[in-house]
């Protein structure tokens, strides 16, 4: 796999990747099994058709399904080795696949910036103080306490004092 980054800008990296036509055709017949294992061809029995007929009846879902197994791990492969991460997934454009030729694409994502903290061990901080008056303590009860009241009309008795 050969993988050509290009620097839009300090987070914006595009990327043009090349898969060999010997991993696109290998993947070609992998899915071209799975879908003679499956597939209804007229004139064949199920799960006995040939490979050539699978590959020419069902070629651009052979060739969709082959590009979305091989574009993102090709991705993922060239991300990680430059050692790069991307912060979304990246867009995918210019897809090109053919039986027998190399799968080609570019992928346009972001990253996350190169940046340098600067010297930290200088910056002093200072902890608020966390003592409580007892004054605070207390109107809040009495908060909470008149929050809680129940105020209920007394029937059948007369004023107390």
């Amino acid at each position: 796999m050969k993988a050509e980054f290009v620097d839009v800008n300090q987070t914006r990296k595009n990327v043009r990747v090349e898969i060999p036509s010997d991993v696109v055709d290998a993947e070609i017949d992998r899915v071209a099994r799975g879908y003679s294992r499956t597939a209804k061809v007229p004139g064949f029995r199920p799960g006995k058709t040939p490979p050539r007929v699978i590959k020419q009846r069902f070629k651009d879902q052979i060739l969709h399904e082959v590009a979305h197994e091989l574009v993102p791990r090709a991705v993922d492969d060239a991300l990680r080795e430059r050692g790069m991460a991307a912060v979304d997934t990246p867009d995918v454009r210019d897809v090109t696949i053919e039986e027998g030729r190399p799968l080609t694409f570019t992928a346009s994502f972001d990253t996350v910036p190169a940046f340098e903290p600067g010297e930290y061990s200088t910056i002093a901080l200072r902890r608020p103080s966390s003592r409580v008056e007892e004054k605070a303590v207390d109107d809040a009860l009495d908060r909470l306490r008149q929050g809680a009241a129940r105020f209920e009309p007394v029937e059948g008795r007369g004023l107390v004092e």
